[in-house]
């Protein structure tokens, strides 16, 4: 079989008989789309099933709830397919693009999207070396690429949001060879109520910045060429939940707010313009709020 497209499913019933749609109506036969169920509530579930039980190529696992991450890998596990899609369940494939990126599935470790569109723009990915680099920065998203199967790593099955840009750094360190195609894979759901791109509960930021960090000190030993890029676009991650975590007020945070500091003052990582409220704040307003918030909540002794 040359293709498992895996589709991590949570509380997802208003838009995924779309997505599934999506996918069986390829005008290609030569793929399975496994639906990983991860405990949803809302007949999300009984979709899979119903879907399963219609068509011999798609298959439903079920499992209690254990994040998105646990939902790849159960998934991943599955596959029998030559090469892994990860699509999510509110996005939708492309019309025929798995017909037409089967040509360029012959060998290669990674096959990614050249064009995603970014608020209704359509972008082109950069055409210079070294694409390994490139990629990172232009596409974090898992649906901007197809995965060879075999030496892929796990994703993390802790509870946060970037642990798709942590696999995504893993894998292409691994990666052999790039192959490039010149279209894009699948449209993109933006800002659904309660996605995780969206939804920057407190539980979630405390992880995300330990994995904004853990991803910049990996530079230094990475493959990658322009690590004070790679760098940077790490800082750009802490920065918005750093913002998230001041503004939630919360102790634990706001300490791990402030441990990205020597971070974003490291010698070579060219932050971008801060986001949101830095941009009016600076880096030392930003951690002025923050240390004043902390000695508010400071114990008196």
């Amino acid at each position: 079989m040359k293709l498992s497209v895996i589709v991590p499913v949570y509380n997802s019933a208003a838009y995924l008989e779309r997505t599934i749609e999506s996918v069986l109506a390829q005008n290609y036969e030569d793929f399975e789309l496994i639906l990983v169920d991860d405990g949803s509530t809302d007949g999300s579930g009984e979709l899979c099933d119903k879907f399963a039980a219609a068509f011999p190529r798609v298959r439903a696992i079920h499992q209690e709830n254990a994040y998105v991450g646990a939902a790849r890998n159960a998934g991943m596990r599955m596959a029998r397919g030559e090469y892994l899609y990860f699509l999510d369940s509110d996005d939708v494939l492309c019309e025929g693009v798995l017909a037409r990126v089967a040509p360029y599935l012959n060998g290669a470790d990674v096959v990614a999207s050249g064009i995603r569109t970014e608020g209704g723009k359509r972008l082109s990915l950069p055409e210079r070396e070294p694409l390994r680099d490139e990629l990172f920065l232009f596409s974090p998203f898992l649906g901007q690429s197809f995965y060879r199967a075999g030496d892929l790593p796990s994703f993390s099955t802790e509870r946060k949001t970037a642990e798709d840009c942590e696999w995504l750094f893993d894998c292409l360190q691994r990666a052999g060879s790039v192959e490039i195609c010149p279209f894009p894979f699948y449209e993109y759901t933006e800002e659904r109520e309660g996605s995780l791109t969206t939804n920057y509960r407190a539980a979630l930021i405390a992880p995300t910045l330990r994995t904004w960090k853990k991803l910049f000190d990996a530079c230094e030993g990475s493959g990658f060429s322009d690590r004070d890029r790679i760098r940077a676009y790490c800082a750009d991650g802490m920065i918005q939940h750093c913002i998230t975590a001041v503004l939630s007020g919360e102790a634990a945070l706001l300490q791990e707010a402030r441990s990205c500091l020597p971070y974003l003052k490291a010698k070579g990582c060219k932050v971008r313009p801060f986001l949101w409220l830095s941009r009016i704040l600076g880096m030392r307003g930003f951690f002025l709020l923050c240390n004043l918030k902390m000695r508010k909540r400071a114990p008196v002794r």
